[in-house]
């Protein structure tokens, strides 16, 4: 069968070689390594995290964040889960922000940092909408460790879900 997707194209090289480098990021100052399969499991693993909080496919997903090792490993995530990813860059403002999201309809958005989940204050609000944060967790926000450990324990339970 021929491939269709970005993930499935991803899929296919990572047979190939699961221990490559996929990513060299900086992280307190210090560079480390990102296989291949790290990646993939990330991706697996926000996915995953993403159904297990009730997101379904054709769903939008917000990503507001500089560019960044999380930023690609939630991209994979929500394509894999055959969600949308409505990037938005992290110098725009609140209002921006908001306009963007609401525009789009996106049920969930990704941030960086707690500057950037300042920007979610008014979204977060009006109820049934999901803040992920990269970096720690703010008031309103569910930190990525979290998401991921979600997608671990729903991937637990049926290892082929995801593929």
């Amino acid at each position: 069968m021929p491939i269709q997707t970005l993930n499935e194209l991803y899929a296919h090289g990572l047979g190939a070689a699961p221990k490559a480098r996929a990513f060299l990021t900086k992280t307190g100052g210090r560079y480390r390594e990102v296989s291949s399969q790290q990646f993939t499991d990330a991706g697996r693993e926000i996915a995953l995290g993403l159904i297990a909080l009730g997101l379904a496919p054709g769903d939008r997903v917000a990503v507001l964040s500089p560019t960044r090792l999380e930023w690609s490993q939630v991209d994979m995530g929500v394509l894999g889960a055959g969600l949308v990813s409505v990037p938005i860059y992290p110098n725009v403002t609140r209002s921006m922000v908001e306009y963007i999201v609401g525009n789009a309809g996106a049920r969930a958005i990704f941030v960086a940092d707690a500057e950037q989940a300042a920007k979610t204050a008014r979204l977060r609000e009006k109820g049934d909408f999901l803040v992920v944060q990269f970096d720690g967790e703010s008031p309103g926000t569910v930190s990525l460790a979290s998401l991921r450990e979600r997608g671990r324990k729903l991937g637990s339970g049926d290892p082929e879900l995801f593929d």
